[in-house]
């Protein structure tokens, strides 16, 4: 397929709520959840391409994917890819994008022009980018398509679970160097930051510690704020999506219970809704 135009997507799921799929360890607890809103005409379902078949293969609906690495390598996400596998899932990618990735996509891709790319090529429409993917497909969904509402999921921008993964099982391809394999697990140095809600179920000292309070005959009392083991990396990732959150105006929940707390982001438990109208009905009724 030759790419597609942005502006033929401009505006097109006004109404629709997005769910927008990092790569994230948390993902795996929501694998089920995901495949119940995939059937549910109100939402649409963006993630990033390192867990395209990830999600393919769990019976997922994907309509929209984004890869933004420069390194002709990371083909390798797309191995063993048919017109059949993929379907009308459509690909993303910046110019930036490795010319050999965009190649070995076998179905439709759309190039998402930042600024100054639009400027270069009198482009009349472009997306603002980001630090990571994650910012990618998140501009994606509020920016371009316009989504009345956007769920993060698996974007723990942290290290949540207690077995040491840095990503979700099934995200890192087998054709990728091992030097790259090696920097994806690299924890990067440690940080301490908010976590995003104590509901979640904390896995252990490893990932979350508890600010604590001695009191005379109650033993040691939880108080204050939980705390998520993160990167300063991370961080910055947070703090650019804060940004993006509040630029762009889009309501934006976040499904990963035991990540990094995002600012602007209301937690949602995901299992806790039916269909995507539950959480508009949920906003009606607060207001």
């Amino acid at each position: 397929h030759p790419a597609l135009r942005m502006e033929d997507y401009a505006g097109t799921r006004k109404g629709k709520t997005a769910f927008v799929v990092s790569a994230g360890p948390s993902l795996k607890h929501e694998m089920d959840n995901l495949k119940k809103f995939s059937s549910d005409p109100d939402a649409i379902i963006i993630c990033v391409s390192r867990v395209f078949k990830k999600l393919k293969d769990y019976g997922i609906r994907v309509d929209y994917h984004l890869n933004c690495e420069m390194f002709a390598w990371d083909a390798a996400i797309f191995d063993g890819f048919t017109k059949e596998f993929v379907g009308d899932s459509i690909f993303l990618f910046p110019p930036v994008c490795a010319p050999e990735t965009v190649a070995k996509w076998p179905g439709k891709k759309v190039c998402t022009f930042d600024i100054n790319a639009a400027e270069l090529v009198g482009n009349r429409m472009s997306m603002m980018a980001g630090n990571s993917v994650s910012h990618h497909i998140y501009n994606w969904a509020a920016q371009i398509l316009k989504c009345d509402r956007v769920i993060l999921v698996g974007q723990d921008l942290s290290y949540t679970e207690p077995t040491g993964e840095t990503h979700v099982a099934g995200s890192t391809p087998a054709g990728w160097p091992q030097a790259s394999k090696d920097d994806d697990g690299n924890k990067q140095n440690e940080a301490w930051e908010e976590c995003q809600t104590q509901e979640g179920p904390f896995n252990g000292e490893t990932c979350h510690r508890m600010e604590v309070l001695m009191e005379a005959g109650a033993g040691i009392v939880p108080v204050g704020l939980v705390h998520v083991r993160t990167s300063p990396a991370y961080v910055c990732f947070r703090d650019l999506l804060d940004i993006l959150i509040k630029r762009l105006g889009v309501k934006t929940y976040n499904a990963c219970p035991n990540g990094l707390k995002v600012n602007r982001a209301e937690y949602v438990n995901l299992s806790k809704l039916e269909r995507v109208a539950d959480l508009s009905a949920a906003e009606c009724s607060v207001k």
